[in-house]
Order: structure tokens, then sequence, then C-alpha cells
């Protein structure tokens, strides 16, 4: 019995070492039972009892009929969640952050920081096959304003694809953008005016921290769990304590983190905030980009007191350069919506609208978006391995349930802003995590972004990003 025991152990270790030092590759198959029974000349019990141990530790998947692989997620520590003072803070801009832009549009560049999904993803045939049917009588329309809160047809379809996510959404309810970040700009106008202050995640979106500098506005910043979402403790006492304006929020796949809250925490922080009288604008921008089970839900399935305007766009999935999103805000603030809309630019491209319509109501957004979602998620398993094989050892890495980002913890004495410029000057570009802070923190994160398709230069471009830390 002791030596059946030993070798239960031994076999469990040997495996686990085998996993964790990337001999065993993301979703390779193990030997099957039978197989390993006979090259070990142990029992199938001992081989068996070895496997489900293995699959307790969240090291390997049992698949129906097919046997054991390894685990879809690599084996990493989380990042962690970093606490802060909930100070009120004028957003200060480093001349980094520009510079950080202008490189995800530097086409001499490897983009390993982008959060853009890659036109190689994007389903390019079948946007041409519906311009292509566009004829000169309808064009004459579409080239022409569209209405102010947007085309009718694409708010119909909008509304029934989130049947099931938002039960009590209409036509009415729904105002087309500019993208997703023109409805985060309407919201803010909406609901702040300059020098209020404004409750974000810690770490946050930089575009977001861009934007609430352009309109003057302060923020404090709350904890994320790079698992589940901001801290709902430090939350609550935020609101006790300070007087906010509005919250910008991310509750699915947040960025940079990937962090997914669950649903129980989502309905409490809705809760919270409505009951402090605090309104929430939610970017649900990556919430489509689920990688298994169902679209996660939105922040606004939970509003049942007009608290909560959420924010999205077509960016991440079908076409970043349509620039077309939307969002659903509760009735009592459309008609200044629609005021700050037409202020700011009048109307969304009618082409642009028509087209999207038109992809939905043909059934094949759907279709498409299984394709992506699995594509995405193969590329942030591989580029989280590629992470785990060539950075060094002690780095941390979130390896989400969806999106396309993975928000990295370097060696305590590593700085991710100089791993940021060494990067650079071999024209591959990253986010360093201090730009994702207010507060500047961070200082030992950066982000990665899974949406360029994985090949041989993006492996490089980690292997001379681990070269460069080591």
């Amino acid at each position: 019995m002791e030596k059946q025991i030993f070798v239960y152990q031994k076999l469990i270790s040997e495996l686990e070492l085998k996993i964790k030092n990337g001999t065993y590759r993301i979703g390779e198959k193990l030997p099957s039972i039978r197989s390993l029974h006979r090259k070990m000349n142990v029992s199938i019990s001992t081989v068996y009892k070895a496997y489900v141990e293995l699959e307790s530790m969240g090291l390997v998947e049992a698949r129906p009929k097919s046997g054991y692989f390894i685990n879809s997620k690599p084996v990493m520590e989380l990042p962690e969640m970093v606490k802060n003072e909930p100070v009120i803070r004028e957003i200060n801009f480093s001349s980094i952050v520009i510079a950080a832009l202008k490189d995800l549009n530097d086409p001499n560049m490897l983009h390993l920081g982008s959060s853009t999904t890659s036109h190689e993803l994007l389903p390019v045939k079948h946007l041409t096959r519906i311009i292509k049917k566009i004829n000169a009588e309808k064009m004459k329309s579409l080239i022409s304003y569209s209405l102010i809160d947007g085309d009718p047809e694409l708010k119909r379809q909008l509304t029934l694809h989130f049947i099931g996510s938002m039960e009590s959404l209409n036509l009415d309810d729904i105002v087309i953008t500019n993208g997703c970040m023109e409805a985060l700009t309407i919201s803010l106008i909406l609901l702040a005016e300059k020098g209020d202050t404004i409750l974000i995640e810690s770490p946050t979106h930089f575009g977001f921290l861009q934007l609430l500098k352009g309109l003057g506005l302060n923020v404090v910043e709350v904890p994320v769990d790079p698992l589940t979402g901001i801290d709902l403790d430090e939350f609550q006492k935020i609101l006790n304590l300070k007087k906010i304006n509005a919250c910008l929020l991310m509750s699915n796949f947040q960025n940079p983190t990937g962090a997914l809250m669950p649903d129980e925490n989502k309905r409490k922080l809705v809760t919270i905030a409505t009951e402090h009288h605090v309104p929430i604008i939610e970017d649900n921008l990556l919430s489509e980009l689920y990688y298994d089970g169902i679209r996660p839900s939105s922040l606004k399935k939970y509003d049942t007191n007009n608290n909560v305007i959420s924010c999205s766009s077509f960016s991440k999935t079908i076409a970043p350069g349509f620039r077309i999103g939307w969002l659903v805000s509760p009735k009592k603030f459309k008609d200044k919506i629609l005021s700050i809309k037409s202020g700011i630019s009048i109307s969304s491209p009618s082409l642009n609208q028509h087209i999207l319509a038109e992809f939905l109501k043909s059934g094949a957004y759907d279709r498409f978006m299984r394709n992506l979602r699995g594509r995405l998620k193969k590329q942030s398993l591989m580029i989280a391995h590629a992470v785990q094989q060539y950075f060094p050892k002690g780095t941390r890495v979130s390896v989400p349930k969806g999106g396309s980002l993975l928000w990295i913890q370097l060696p305590s004495q590593i700085s991710g802003m100089e791993l940021y410029k060494t990067a650079r000057k071999k024209n591959i570009s990253i986010i360093p995590g201090e730009v994702c802070s207010s507060s500047r923190r961070f200082k030992n994160y950066i982000r990665l972004g899974c949406g360029s398709v994985y090949n041989q230069d993006v492996e490089q471009g980690i292997k001379i990003l681990g070269q460069s830390i080591s």
C-alpha cells in the first residue's frame, strides 16, 4: 500500500513538473490511462487517481470520450490587487502616453500592447459583399446625415441581439454613437461638470484617463482584483467618504486586467451605487468576447432605478474603422443626450450603420463571433504560454475568460516603463502599467494584447521582451 501511494505521488509530481515547465503544451493530450499503465507498469487505478488529482489542481481537464488534456489555462499566479488610498486627484499625463498611442498606429512596430483585433480575423469578405449590393438609389440616402439617435434598422437589430441580456431594452433606449469613446464622452458630459469627481477602477484603460483629463474631471480610484473585478468593500467605503458624481467601470473582461465580475457582485455594485445616488457609466465593450458559455450580463441588467448608462461598440468585434458604437440610457436622459450628441458630431455615418445593420440581419454575426472567440481564446493562451516560457521567474499573468488582453506583473525590481522604452528601440510596442493609473502605480506591470494572429514574429517579440528583462 505504501509503495502504491509513493508511485501515485511520484507520478503526480512528475506530470505537474512537465506541465509547469512547458514540456506538455497547452491543450495537448496526456497519454491514455491504459497506455501509461502499461508503460509504467502501475495499476490503472493509480494512473486514474493521479489524473483526477491533477484535474482537481486545475492542471488538466477531462473531456468525455477523449481523455485528459492540459488545461487551457496556463499554470501561473494572478497579478496582485494593488490597494491604494482613496485620494481625489487631478490627472497628469506624461509624454509617454502620447508616444504609446502613436506607437499603436506605427506600421513599423510589432504591436504587442494593442487591444485592436487584427483585420485578418475580421469579416472583410462578408462586409464587402454587403457593400457591393448597395445600388445608386440606396447610396443617395446613405450619403446623407442619419437621424441623430441612429439608423432605425441598426437599433432594431441591436435590440434583437440583446434579448436575454437587457430584458426591458427597446429602440428608444438606444443612441448610436461614433464608437464607444463618444458614448462615454456624452455620458460624462451629461453627468459631470469640470472639477467634479469620477470614480474609476485601478488599474484602468489609459484612454479613460486621457478622456477624463480632457473634460477637466478629477478621479478617485478603487482597486481591481484581476479575477473578480472591483473591490466592493473599498467601493462602499469611497462612496461613504467622498462626493462622487459618477462611476466609470468595466465589469466584463476589464481593461487591462481582464477581470470578470460575478453576477452577484454586479448586482451588489449597482445596488450600492443606487443607494448613494451615484450613476454608473458602464463600458461594456468587451462583453461579446467571452470565450466559453454565454455572454456575461451587463450592469444595466441589474438597474431597476434608471441609474446605469451602458456603452459599447463594434470596434473590437467587426470593424474598428467604422467607428459605430451605442449607448443605452434611462429615458429621463434621452433629450439631453441627443442635444449633446448633436453638438459633438451631429450624427453617425449612415453608410457604416447600414452595412452593420445588414450584417446583423443576415445572421452572419453570431457565426462569425463564435469563430472569433475561439481564435482569441487560442491566441491569448498561446501568448500567455510564451510569456511563461520566456519571461523570468516571478512573472504573474492574468489569463482572462474573455477579451483580448493580458495583464502582466513583472518581478518587483523590473520597471514596466523601462521595458517599454527598451522594447520601443527594438520596434516593439507594449503598454507600461504606469499609464493605467492616475496615481502612477503598477510600475512593474505591462499590458499585452492578443488581437493579432499568433505567429513567429509575435513569439519572437515576446522572447525579445523576456530577454530584455533577464
